[in-house]
């Protein structure tokens, strides 16, 4: 506002003039003094700041367009293809012996069982199953083990020493009985498809199907994670999702 002071104050001198002029010669002084105020004003001469105007007026651009930037992706850097590396972020995988036996175990060649008898009769013997599947046992003879779970070898085993050892015998017996599992033997697992060592691995009879593919070297990215089929002789392929897993820990 203070800046437009002086322009409206010789606005009101000149259109006073105006009112009072009596010739012709006198609008035409007033209209040539106008004028030089104006082109005084254009070149800066009037000690005004235009420069609050020059601001406002101006192109001011009717549209604004955005610059997507795009990501800078380096030319050796893919998209990793998510669960696949779960096989392969390890040396080694830990399995301990001493865990406890899985009830679905089944004794297979390669096992070995220790028996103990303790009471009026002192013993204690160690036998590895052989290809066959049978144990011989001195004074007992040959019993066959394979395919059998621990508990169901324990009730076998003490019924065919019973024939020998009376006093395992009755419902008050002087001697007692006790069948454990020593070395465990190694299962021989075939993998075919989408991974990426096929063939045939021995595993360990505690493996799980994430610990035996990882000793398989994992799925390739061609394969999928979602049907891993575990095949048991003649019994129909059950399905496993690992995904499942992966995402929520699932293992049923």
């Amino acid at each position: 506002m203070e800046k437009m002071l002086p322009r409206i104050i010789f606005t009101i001198m000149v259109l006073t003039g105006l009112a009072w002029a009596q010739t012709l010669s006198d609008i035409e002084r007033y209209r040539k003094q106008y004028e030089d105020y104006l082109r005084s004003m254009q070149q800066g001469q009037t000690g005004l700041d235009l420069n609050e105007d020059q601001a406002i007026i101006g192109d001011i651009p009717s549209e604004f367009y955005i610059i997507k930037k795009e990501k800078d992706i380096k030319p050796d850097e893919k998209l990793k293809y998510f669960g696949y590396d779960f096989f392969t972020l390890r040396d080694s995988i830990p399995i301990w012996d001493n865990l406890p036996m899985p009830p679905s175990y089944r004794l297979g060649p390669g096992d070995e069982i220790i028996i103990s008898l303790w009471g009026e009769t002192q013993l204690r013997s160690s036998y590895t199953i052989g290809r066959d599947g049978m144990i011989y046992i001195e004074r007992v003879g040959k019993i066959s083990l394979a395919d059998k779970s621990i508990n169901q070898a324990k009730t076998y085993l003490e019924k065919q020493f019973q024939k020998v050892y009376e006093t395992l015998k009755g419902s008050r017996p002087s001697t007692f009985m006790d069948v454990s599992l020593g070395q465990l033997k190694s299962i021989n697992v075939t993998f075919v498809g989408e991974v990426k060592l096929p063939g045939i691995h021995p595993v360990h009879p505690f493996s799980t199907v994430l610990t035996s593919l990882i000793q398989a070297g994992g799925v390739d990215t061609t394969g999928s994670l979602r049907n891993i089929q575990i095949i048991r002789g003649d019994d129909d392929p059950e399905e496993v999702d690992l995904y499942a897993f992966l995402l929520s820990g699932e293992t049923g």
